[in-house]
């Protein structure tokens, strides 16, 4: 490849890499915006998820251990075998993190508020200083 081609392949590119950083940057406000409004109840929400899918993992595992194979039981059948030996593994697995992550959330539940408290502050702030995202932009394209 010679200089000639390379430099009209990255003239060529460089409209979708200009589009790109312009969506990226059009995310970014638009994220900091809903961080803004919603920084509480958004960690909140991560925290139920993380926990729900956790026992849903749990339950989930424990069901492929217990269900009846569509074919019925066949003890020569290896696979199954294997996959009811690590369905239950991973269910034990699941279950053993899902009650350590309830613990330490009951636990640490005055540190998790005030760790949201500061995400919630920090976005007020990010949203209320917008023009710092602005200056490596300008910056970028000086």
């Amino acid at each position: 490849m010679s200089n000639l081609e390379f430099m009209q392949d990255i003239s060529m590119a460089s409209t979708s890499v200009y589009i790109g950083f312009a969506m990226a940057l059009i995310n970014c406000l638009v994220f900091i915006k809903i961080m803004s409004m919603f920084a509480e109840y958004i960690a909140w929400s991560i925290v139920v998820v993380v926990q729900v899918g956790l026992v849903f993992g749990t339950g989930f595992c424990f069901y492929m251990y217990f269900a009846e194979p569509e074919g019925g039981y066949d003890l020569e059948s290896k696979a199954i075998n294997e996959t009811k030996k690590y369905s239950l593994i991973v269910g034990i697995v699941f279950g053993i993190v899902s009650l350590v992550y309830a613990i330490l959330i009951m636990c640490f539940k005055d540190s998790l508020k005030i760790a949201i408290d500061i995400i919630d502050a920090a976005s007020d702030f990010l949203d209320n200083t917008i023009r710092i995202v602005g200056v490596p932009v300008g910056y970028f394209f000086i």
